[in-house]
Parts: structure tokens; C-alpha cells; sequence
């Protein structure tokens, strides 16, 4: 009988047993691992390996654009370029890096869903909807599918008539 009273105690410090030694077992992140950010478009991401070409160009409602050019020569090698809001201008190894971790973190190319692509790339460069103006991106595969997703933001003042 007086063991009764003591089996609650004993299933809290199972309880906090199991807490702490998960805890304890935890794996930290890999510090090492490229970043991404968690999107509102999911999905298995592409493998660059599968990318030929890959233009992406943005235009922004105060007047910056972005731009990113990634194609691979016939070896197999990357060529890339990037120009960033403020207008700096990567290339190389270190533009070929960043556009692969783009690609990697979008939902799959291959996929019939364009406006998830769009939300993919915004939400990876951290570009909210509403400083949109135009969005073109071009893509083919080495399996041979290719597409383009263009949209613009027309201004909605411009459109409408006050008849």
C-alpha cells in the first residue's frame, strides 16, 4: 500500500530520466551545411547536377534588380555570374556555389506548379512579395525539360479607369 503513494514520483523522474537523456543525445547542427530557409513552397529540391542553364532576373519595386546566370560548359563545368541588389557583381566558383545552393533549396524544376517556384525563390532571397515587379526565370535540364516562368506586377493605378 505505501508503495502506491510513491509511483507518481517515480514516473516524473522517468519522465525527466528520458528528457535529460535525450537532451544529452541531441546531435548539434552541422555548422558547415549551407543554410536554407524554411519556405512556404516544399519539396524535394533539384540537384544541380541536373541544371544545364539557369537565368533567373528580378526586378524590384525600387528599381534594383538581381540577376543570376549559371550554365555548364560541354565538360560539365560551371559558369556563373551574379549581380546583387546594390549592383555588385560575383562570378565564378564562389557564383557557381551560391546558384547551386539556390537550386538545391527550390522545390523540384521539373515541377507543373510555376507560382511554388516563385515563392521558392523569393523566400530564398529573402524578397517579399510586395517589392515585386517583374520575375523571369529560365531553366533546362539535362534530361531535356526546359521551362520559363515570367510574371509582372502591373501597377494598379495604371489599369484602372475612374469612368
Amino acid at each position: 500500500m505505501k508503495s502506491r503513494q510513491y509511483i507518481p514520483i517515480i514516473v516524473l523522474a522517468v519522465l525527466a530520466l528520458l528528457v535529460g537523456a535525450n537532451s544529452f543525445f541531441a546531435k548539434p547542427p552541422d555548422s558547415d551545411a549551407p543554410r536554407f530557409f524554411q519556405s512556404q513552397a516544399g519539396g524535394a529540391g533539384s540537384s544541380p547536377a541536373d541544371v544545364v542553364k539557369f537565368e533567373l532576373d528580378i526586378e524590384l519595386m525600387d528599381g534594383d534588380e538581381i540577376e543570376m546566370d549559371y550554365s555548364k560548359d560541354r565538360d560539365g563545368r560551371p559558369r556563373a555570374e551574379i549581380v546583387r541588389r546594390n549592383g555588385e557583381k560575383l562570378s565564378g566558383d564562389e557564383a557557381a556555389a551560391e546558384i547551386e545552393t539556390l537550386i538545391s533549396s527550390l522545390p523540384p524544376l521539373t515541377s507543373r506548379e510555376p507560382l511554388t517556384l516563385v515563392q521558392g525563390v523569393l523566400d530564398q532571397l529573402q524578397i517579399a512579395q510586395d517589392d515585386l515587379e517583374e520575375f523571369e526565370l529560365k531553366y533546362r535540364m539535362t534530361a531535356g525539360f526546359s521551362n520559363k516562368i515570367e510574371l509582372e506586377i502591373d501597377d494598379f493605378d495604371d489599369t484602372m479607369n475612374d469612368d
